[in-house]
């Protein structure tokens, strides 16, 4: 994976790219990698424990954004970054033993996305659909269950959530609506 105008590669960090992650949340949004090369090349970090608690209080310090780290908590990502490692960079393909860290993280990542776009232009679409994780499941929850908001998505993702099935428990536990959340997600497989 190589740097673009939404990836962004670096191998230590530095305070000054808190303008990168504000650019990203006023825009399209993106990705920062942490122990990255220019060429998209894992270098690792010697303070990666550490930056993992550092860097999501410096987002809701410095702008005010609540980071998903924080919700799910610095176990939830370690394996998710374990399995982005695992899978040579890659989001792997949902059959790895992290992928459903990752499917749900970038489901998260995606339509949270997506909800700025739309707060901010009028209007979106989300990207990735053709991913196997299908962030547009989140989408649909929000749009087509009533009662449903980005909140209470969000209320879900905790550290316990680690694959779309358990997503999607939570989902009904806390709000019933089985119904439809079931169809929705197993019109994605799932």
């Amino acid at each position: 994976m190589q740097e673009s105008q939404n990836i962004e590669c670096k191998e230590i960090w530095k305070d000054e790219y808190l303008k990168w992650i504000c650019g990203f949340a006023n825009a399209n949004g993106g990705k920062i990698f942490i122990g990255k090369n220019d060429k998209g090349e894992i270098i690792g970090l010697k303070n990666s424990n550490k930056l993992l608690e550092d860097i999501p209080n410096k987002i809701q310090n410095h702008l005010g954004i609540i980071c998903d780290y924080t919700k799910a908590g610095k176990w939830y990502w370690l394996k998710y970054i374990a399995g982005i490692i695992g899978n040579g960079g890659d989001y792997g393909d949902g059959t790895g033993g992290n992928d459903g860290y990752i499917g749900v993280g970038e489901m998260w990542g995606n339509y949270f996305g997506y909800i700025c776009e739309k707060d901010y232009f009028g209007s979106a679409s989300i990207g990735a659909t053709d991913d196997w994780y299908k962030p547009q499941i989140m989408r649909r929850i929000d749009d087509e269950v009533y009662g449903m908001t980005p909140h209470k998505i969000f209320t879900c993702l905790q550290s316990n959530v680690r694959n779309h099935q358990e997503l999607k428990n939570k989902l009904i536990s806390y709000y019933g609506h089985s119904t439809q959340i079931n169809q929705i997600f197993s019109s994605y497989g799932f």
